[in-house]
């Protein structure tokens, strides 16, 4: 069953962020995605045998606001349409706040959206990397676009991108987001990733300092989310409790990603173009953008035709042959279940491949954090049981 359905609904972004992994060609180019092709690719998804009860819409990659507030009341009105059989749709956003006004709030209440804001803590972090073309920081325009959502009575989550710099900054950090109201906050480390060819965090020649540091930073982080009982949601503390509790009830466990496992994730690019696995695919390789690109919704009669798609075939198996060969190989393979297919081929340039350096650090680290904390003080994992069950995952 599908997951998650990602729409691609422009490359443009008004930001030049140091880290991104789009390429500036495509960020700098007014590419919105037709209606046309939305409304095939909708109609793809929702007569689909793949169809779940419910699905979550994400609009991702670039700037979605930057399509502008027109684009979005029709691409809603399309979507909602071709929901023939009345599944439960949730819409999600993945936005830098800079363009949001009062307008953009009552299109967020009238649909019921889900906000995700991208933004890297106090100002001093944020505008070191989140930077306009012009290398002026974004942080005042996305602070304003924080106070239209809290006028408004909207709820928000934050992705926060850890860079090396910010590793020595845990409880600035934590202070920021719960002082300004945001409800969870899921830490992306900088990753070497499409576009973006090095890391601060990953490419370091002292990877080993990298890393402890990093646990530091964690162990820090966790003592804080302790502490708050329940008043944030951090999503790797509250992701890798859950994995654990739930190898303990059930000892052969596996956390299965559903970016590794073919068409649960499924992204339309803006041109019409399909990827099945980890969205960040979408931008391919250099000189080869089409790269991990499995159809086009103008070629498909159903959505299961990929299935039957060469590319999308020899991609599946690389990717479960490198899912395997970390099960053969890694002791934390039931708190991962494979790692994503995205991190290994920018890292590695393959699928069919075990350890990055990015699961060394966001996977095997901070699980040393949280297992180590958890031994010390047993009867935690037991109390917070009864909070992630009142508590979906975000």
């Amino acid at each position: 069953m599908m997951t998650l359905f990602v729409v691609q609904a422009t490359t443009r972004c008004n930001l030049n962020c140091t880290y991104c992994y789009l390429p500036e060609k495509s960020r700098r180019a007014f590419d919105c995605m037709p209606l046309e092709t939305l409304d095939k690719a909708s109609r793809l998804v929702f007569t689909s045998s793949l169809m779940p009860p419910s699905l979550t819409v994400l609009w991702h990659a670039g700037e979605p606001l930057a399509a502008g507030i027109n684009f979005f009341k029709e691409a809603l009105k399309i979507v909602d349409r071709n929901n023939i059989h009345s599944k439960r749709i949730g819409h999600s956003i993945q936005t830098n706040a800079t363009l949001i006004n009062q307008k953009w709030c009552e299109l967020f209440k009238e649909w019921e959206f889900e906000i995700g804001v991208s933004i890297d803590g106090p100002e001093f972090l944020h505008d070191e990397n989140r930077i306009g073309w012009h290398g002026n920081g974004s942080f005042k325009s996305a602070m304003n676009g924080l106070d239209h959502l809290r006028r408004s009575g909207l709820r928000y989550a934050a992705i926060c991108v850890i860079t090396k710099r910010s590793l020595d900054y845990p409880d600035e950090i934590f202070d920021f987001f719960v002082e300004n109201g945001f409800r969870s906050i899921a830490f992306n480390i900088e990753e070497i990733e499409a576009a973006n060819g090095r890391s601060t965090v990953l490419s370091s020649d002292e990877f080993q300092c990298t890393k402890d540091r990093y646990a530091r930073f964690m162990k820090r982080m966790l003592e804080r989310w302790i502490t708050a009982k329940g008043e944030v949601h951090i999503r790797e503390f509250d992701s890798l409790t859950r994995k654990i509790l739930a190898t303990k009830a059930v000892p052969h466990f596996v956390p299965m990603l559903d970016v590794s496992q073919g068409l649960q994730t499924l992204t339309v690019r803006t041109d019409g173009n399909l990827i099945a696995f980890s969205p960040e695919l979408a931008t391919g390789i250099q000189n080869a953008a089409d790269a991990f690109v499995i159809g086009h919704v103008e070629n498909l009669e159903e959505l299961e035709d990929v299935f039957r798609d060469d590319r999308y075939l020899a991609i599946r198996r690389q990717i479960k042959s490198g899912i395997a060969k970390c099960r053969d190989k890694c002791g934390y393979f039931q708190l991962c279940g494979g790692g994503w297919p995205s991190n290994k081929f920018a890292e590695n340039g393959t699928f069919d491949c075990a350890e990055t350096r990015n699961c060394e650090l966001h996977t095997k680290t901070l699980a040393d954090v949280v297992l180590e904390d958890f031994c010390h003080r047993p009867e935690f994992a037991e109390s917070i049981e009864p909070y992630l069950s009142a508590h979906p995952p975000m």
